[in-house]
């Protein structure tokens, strides 16, 4: 079977180049349609393996407390920022970012509740709020209740009062979001109960579906993105602006990593011509080498298009590393190949070409065989990983080197095999040739001095890997001079962080039990309609729990590397500005809170308490540039 393998391709390559001269282009463009679909990913889904709990809990934390679909737009004017001036550009910057399609809505400081600018009783807040450029509005007392309110202290604005920020929402997909709840459902039962065959059908139609709603929500983000900063640029002038959030940071991370991929691609190519070029100093042993690269490259991105495998934001830090080692690979194949046919060369001038080809090959094939198979298993070797990019990029890699070999060892002896062997190489000509000798000769002449070499770079690895970190600061990732690095910066500097953090604390399980048992014996249609929040029967809108819940977000703003921490304590210290100080009992917050207009609670309470009061959330903002 072996023997009909290898004689069949000889006679492809070798004896009727043409038939594999064919099937290369046939393959080529395939790749090449395919290469269409081809597309870099940052969604959630595709950092993280199906199904991963971790995720789940996080939508599921989103889902109750808020989206993380918005921009943060910081504003740092030329004028003072309580000026008049400095005001109506804000609100001209604001009515031209909702005019831009995918802006949903804008919250700037002119758009806040203010209960101190002169101080407010809760009587009047149920009358209607009042905000900066209201008539009664005293703006000097604004100013202070800004830059010292628990809330709106580096949330808002910074405690100089000289930046502001500007949050913008984007308009939700319902459609997407649909199909990405459908989507996780059917995986989840897939991975509990399996699937009928009705249900891998609809599977399957809620994948395309899902992915064709995932190009196209991807698309609209970046036509949002650049919309938003062709705005921006109007109001350079006046003002420093940077734009920051999660959707723009993987929306341009998708751009960098495209522009770095087309760039390494080019430098690549430059470097392997002319390390050809000097080496062999032949036209032939240039151009089938380039175009061997070349094919492979391009077949292995139809493979990944064909396959609908997105590079991902995480995987893509492994892509110049793919490459380098996929190309190092042909290389390494191609050189070997070359050198080999050379020798043989040398040794019999006149030998024919078909000669120097199936020789070449016989005594090359099997080393170059061990290499990749050597290299594929250490990649393979990355599949038991926990994290979906890294078995990304280990299974990317192991077809990397298999259509790097196989595409070698088709293309090169079907390109040379009807070119004649050319001239004989000149030993004194072969760089190769003169720079392994001359390490060989040192060797020899000084070999004792190369062991201690060797044993001092030994050590030298030790001290280093012992020194090796692990660190995970996002800001790190980019150039100074980035727009996304100098926005975090400046947010991190003075607006409270930019790396979100949520702590979620339940109520202890006894009590959820108890409070479940109430629910089975009480009567139908009693007590149906009772706010728990409200009647005082939730775990933690207490005076007692809340008293924890300060001390909890007392710790977490101590610590160093936490900048704005917001909760139900943000709230309690609230409150007290509204009732002139006094004591906080059962009485008083249920009040507080029957009273408290909606969208004062939508601010204060809803987003860091259930609905049920039975879990707490303490929203944090890490300093991603701290060094700790």
């Amino acid at each position: 079977m072996l023997d009909r393998l290898l004689n069949l391709y000889r006679l492809m390559t070798q004896q009727r180049p043409a038939i594999a001269g064919v099937l290369i282009v046939a393959v080529l463009a395939v790749a090449a349609w395919q290469a269409q679909e081809f597309r870099l990913d940052a969604s959630s889904d595709s950092l993280v393996l199906e199904n991963d709990e971790d995720l789940r809990y996080y939508r599921q934390i989103r889902e109750q407390y808020g989206s993380d679909d918005f921009l943060v737009m910081t504003y740092q004017p030329q004028a003072d920022l309580f000026s008049d001036a400095a005001l109506d550009d804000l609100a001209a910057l604001k009515q031209q970012l909702l005019e831009v399609p995918g802006i949903a809505s804008a919250t700037t400081l002119l758009d806040v509740p203010l209960i101190n600018s002169p101080p407010m009783s809760l009587t009047e807040i149920q009358q209607g709020i009042r905000t900066l450029r209201d008539p009664g509005t005293n703006r000097e007392m604004a100013r202070t209740e800004f830059t010292t309110s628990e809330l709106y202290k580096e949330l808002i604005i910074n405690a100089e009062g000289t930046v502001t920020a500007m949050l913008l929402n984007l308009s939700p997909d319902t459609a997407f979001r649909e199909l990405s709840d459908q989507r996780q459902a059917l995986q989840r039962k897939r991975a509990e109960d399996g699937l009928s065959e009705t249900e891998q059908a609809e599977m399957a139609q809620v994948e395309e579906a899902y992915r064709a709603a995932k190009i196209r929500n991807q698309a609209e983000l970046a036509k949002t993105i650049a919309g938003v900063r062709a705005v921006m640029a109007e109001f350079d002038e006046r003002a420093e602006l940077h734009l920051g959030g999660v959707p723009m940071i993987a929306s341009d991370m998708i751009d960098f990593v495209a522009s770095d991929i087309e760039i390494f691609g080019i430098g690549i190519g430059a470097f392997i011509l002319l390390l050809l070029i000097v080496t062999f100093r032949q036209l032939r042993w240039v151009l089938i080498p380039a175009a061997i690269c070349g094919a492979v490259s391009l077949t292995m991105t139809g493979f990944l298009g064909m396959m609908d495998w997105p590079v991902t934001v995480v995987s893509s830090n492994f892509i110049s590393l793919a490459l380098i080692i996929t190309l190092s690979l042909i290389v390494h194949l191609i050189v070997h190949l070359i050198v080999r046919y050379r020798e043989l060369q040398v040794a019999d001038p006149n030998r024919p070409q078909g000669e120097l080809i199936d020789e070449t090959l016989r005594s090359k094939i099997a080393p170059s065989f061990y290499t990749a198979a050597t290299t594929v298993v250490s990649f393979a070797s990355l599949v038991v990983s926990d994290i979906r990019p890294v078995i990304d990029f280990g299974l990317m890699m192991v077809w990397g080197v298999v259509i790097a070999f196989t595409m070698t060892f088709l293309m090169w002896p079907t390109a040379l095999a009807p070119l004649r062997s050319g001239s004989t190489p000149r030993e004194e000509s072969d760089i190769t040739h003169r720079i392994t000798q001359s390490f060989a000769g040192l060797i020899a002449s000084r070999g004792n001095a190369v062991l201690a070499v060797y044993a001092l770079l030994i050590v030298a690895g030790i001290i280093g890997i012992s020194r090796i970190t692990v660190e995970n600061r996002f800001i790190d990732y980019f150039k100074s001079d980035t727009e996304i690095y100098q926005g975090m910066v400046l947010i991190d500097k003075e607006l409270g962080g930019t790396t979100p953090l949520d702590v979620i604390i339940d109520a202890p399980q006894d009590f959820l039990d108890q409070e479940a048992e109430m629910d089975e014996f009480a009567l139908p249609g009693f007590g149906d309609e009772v706010d728990p929040v409200a009647s005082g029967e939730s775990y933690w809108y207490n005076p007692y729990q809340l008293q924890q819940v300060e001390e909890i977000h007392a710790y977490l703003d101590s610590l160093p590397e936490t900048g704005k921490v917001l909760s139900l304590a943000t709230t309690t210290a609230l409150l007290k500005d509204l009732t002139d100080g006094a004591q906080l009992n059962s009485f008083v917050l249920n009040l507080v809170y029957r009273f408290l207009p909606q969208d004062i609670r939508e601010i204060l309470v809803e987003p860091y308490l259930s609905e049920d009061g039975n879990q707490v959330r303490f929203a944090i903002r890490v300093i991603d540039s701290d060094p700790n």
